[in-house]
């Protein structure tokens, strides 16, 4: 539920009901969301992951900071480009996966002021140790923050509050050999996907990891690549 300044005043008790319920209100000011009531047991488990700092991982940046949202509007405002549809590929593996690797979008919903709570509990469960990232999706959120009006503000809690939470592994020679074999065979059967997927799902598979991602349908063209949908399915509820 969305309301303004003006109309949660007015239906206080009704926005009551609803965050009590387990619905989130959304406040918003000229349009732009800045605050929400939520039942006292989310906001509890919000406090419990922010004191526990870095060591809780990505869960622990749960609700974001100050006009995050802004950030996370902006990272997500430029779709990565270079997809043709063709026919899927067969990417399965039966190799047990011990960790995983977020995508520019798992990592930016962990930081809008309501994150999906399915996806948050799920985050809870995991050791910081089992949580990755790639250098490619650090530099999306660099864009995203260099490109925001509260540059500085961004810039600064990418450094200090994102980066300590996840483990960024680098693009090198390695994951280099990956990419070029996905994409020779990507291009053979006539798919094109953007050069930044590519890299991320190379990074991911050179390092034995599973990818937490809501682009099921480009990812799931990736021979040897394994996906993991709970962030995607977490979307749908």
């Amino acid at each position: 539920m969305v309301r303004s300044v003006a109309e949660a005043k007015s239906h206080l008790s009704e926005c009551l009901r609803s965050a009590e319920s387990g619905e989130p209100v959304v406040i918003t000011r000229r349009g732009k969301p800045i605050a929400a009531l939520v039942a006292i047991e989310d906001f509890a488990q919000l406090e419990r992951l922010r004191k526990a700092g870095p060591q809780a991982g990505l869960a622990g940046l749960a609700g974001g900071w100050d006009d995050s949202q802004a950030l996370v509007d902006e990272i997500l405002s430029t779709p990565r480009r270079g997809s043709r549809q063709g026919p899927d590929l067969d990417g399965s593996c039966t190799e047990a996966i011990m960790a995983f690797l977020f995508d520019t979008d798992a990592i930016s919903e962990v930081l809008k002021p309501r994150p999906a709570p399915s996806f948050l509990r799920w985050l809870s469960s995991l050791d910081r140790s089992l949580q990755f990232t790639s250098a490619v999706v650090v530099g999306e959120l660099f864009k995203g923050a260099s490109r925001s009006k509260a540059r500085a503000r961004h810039l600064k809690n990418i450094e200090t509050r994102v980066l300590p939470a996840v483990t960024v592994l680098s693009y090198d020679v390695a994951v280099a050999r990956h990419f070029g074999r996905i994409r020779a065979a990507l291009e053979s059967r006539g798919q094109i996907l953007a050069d930044a997927d590519l890299q991320i799902a190379a990074t991911a598979i050179e390092h034995g990891l599973e990818l937490v991602t809501g682009n099921l349908r480009h990812f799931s063209r990736v021979p040897g690549l394994r996906v993991n949908t709970t962030f995607a399915d977490s979307r749908r509820t």
